[in-house]
């Protein structure tokens, strides 16, 4: 039942402004992030509660909130390295994750925990394994949680320090060849 009504929420989340908001005031924040820690191994019921935390995300005071109860974390957890399998779940976990890295508490807290390099690491692997350029929006959410990490100028040195500059310029070399990935190279 709770995760219908996930379901059904996260519908209707993105048509209200302060949904967000009103979700916080009313404890329900607490209740998602407890089912997507109890759900963790089960895809099917944790992407509810995923599409719902990226609604509740999009509010900054949320975003905090969220960060400082381990959501960050849980969302490295769930994406990883390459994988034809769940790549809706890891979509919506990238979205998630840019949103979350929108505030600056929450980019500071990655950097200082090591998840730059991590995030460049996937991205390299994604970019090696979709020769077919099918998961073109998860690469995108992948430099977009890069892009919001590097707001802040400790998540620019740790950028600097991954060698990010180097990871990025090779391999929007191999996009440039392809048309439809140009919103790849405009992110790089």
């Amino acid at each position: 039942v709770m995760m219908q009504l996930h379901s059904i929420l996260a519908k209707i989340g993105p048509k209200d402004k302060k949904f967000g908001v009103k979700a916080r005031i009313n404890g329900a924040l607490g209740i998602t992030l407890s089912l997507v820690k109890q759900n963790l191994q089960s895809p099917k019921l944790i992407l509810p509660c995923l599409q719902l935390l990226r609604v509740y995300s999009s509010n900054s005071v949320n975003a905090v909130f969220l960060g400082k109860n381990g959501v960050v974390e849980l969302l490295f957890k769930i994406i990883g390295p390459f994988n034809k399998k769940n790549t809706s779940l890891t979509k919506v976990s990238l979205d998630t994750l840019a949103a979350l890295l929108k505030s600056k508490t929450n980019a500071r807290r990655s950097v200082d925990r090591g998840y730059l390099p991590v995030l460049l690491t996937i991205y390299i692997d994604w970019h090696r394994h979709d020769s077919r350029h099918r998961h073109m929006l998860i690469r995108k959410g992948i430099l977009t949680c890069i892009k919001n990490i590097t707001s802040i100028k400790l998540g620019r040195k740790a950028f600097v320090d991954a060698e990010g500059m180097k990871v990025l310029y090779s391999t929007s070399q191999d996009c440039l060849s392809v048309r439809t990935l140009d919103p790849l190279v405009n992110i790089s």
